[in-house]
């Protein structure tokens, strides 16, 4: 980023009211890595001598962070030109305008930004030129979503897309799984397609245990349990199944593939 880009990015902020001020980390004490903020400049007119290691000062002027612990007035100092890694807290153009969200990838590795404000939908974005930089620290320190939140929303957000199967499609299905399902912790597995296909929510196991045991035939003897279910969503099966890794799972070998098999089966009776 040279001068002139610089140059439009803060008069960019200053039209959205957020107040720019130019600024530069340096370290104060190499022993314990302190960190301290160089105001250079109050106004959004850079020197020449700004380096692309360039810290700006924002003021927050909406409510799209409230649940992170983010209020408007608050002032977040922002890196340009940063990395951005699952669960950081970025200043991109959002809604029209510029706001602070968190970034996620999802397991197909397509960004989104994500308010945390629940009255915000989470935005899936085509390239990261929207963002403008990563949030680096609220006074002292360095903020940062969880990404098992991020990937909540996106999932939620995600399913809204898709169409819900009807009631008979889920009664055939469960009923033809009895006759696959002899280990009543492959129910996990059936578990997580239910909540892509938006038919259960996320981490309602109780919900999902009384539609088996609904359609279930009277003397199928493997239904589900709650609490293992609970027990499975660890690691990478917190995710879709498209997302889980068999090097973080909490079944290996030979087990992790027959839980993806049985989702994969699930799948294709619900796509029926």
């Amino acid at each position: 980023m040279d001068t002139k880009q610089l140059h439009s990015i803060l008069i960019e902020l200053e039209a959205a009211g957020l107040r720019p001020q130019i600024g530069i980390y340096k370290e104060e004490n190499s022993m314990t890595s302190q960190l301290s903020l160089k105001v250079c400049d109050s106004g959004p007119r850079p020197d020449e001598g700004i380096s692309l290691n360039n810290y700006i000062n924002v003021n927050v002027t909406d409510n799209s962070m409230r649940s992170s612990g983010f209020k408007e007035g608050d002032v977040i100092n922002v890196k340009l030109n940063d990395y951005y890694f699952d669960g950081a807290v970025v200043l991109a153009r959002v809604h029209d305008g510029i706001g602070l969200c968190a970034y996620c990838r999802d397991d197909e590795h397509n960004p989104w930004l994500i308010p945390r404000n629940e009255k915000y939908a989470p935005i899936e974005i085509e390239s990261e030129e929207r963002i403008i930089g990563r949030a680096v620290s609220v006074v002292s320190r360095d903020p940062k979503i969880s990404v098992s939140k991020c990937m909540d929303s996106i999932l939620e957000a995600k399913n809204r897309r898709k169409k819900k199967p009807g009631k008979d499609v889920v009664s055939r299905t469960i009923k033809l799984l009895t006759e696959k399902i002899s280990v009543a912790r492959l129910w996990f597995s059936v578990y997580k397609m239910f909540v892509e296909y938006h038919i259960v929510k996320q981490y309602c196991y109780e919900d999902f245990v009384s539609l088996v045991e609904r359609y279930a035939p009277e003397e199928y003897d493997h239904l589900p349990v709650a609490v293992e279910l609970q027990r499975m969503e660890v690691q990478s099966f917190t995710k879709k199944v498209s997302g889980w890794d068999i090097n973080n799972a909490p079944v290996r070998s030979k087990r992790f593939w027959v839980y993806v098999d049985m989702a994969k089966y699930t799948k294709e009776l619900l796509n029926q």
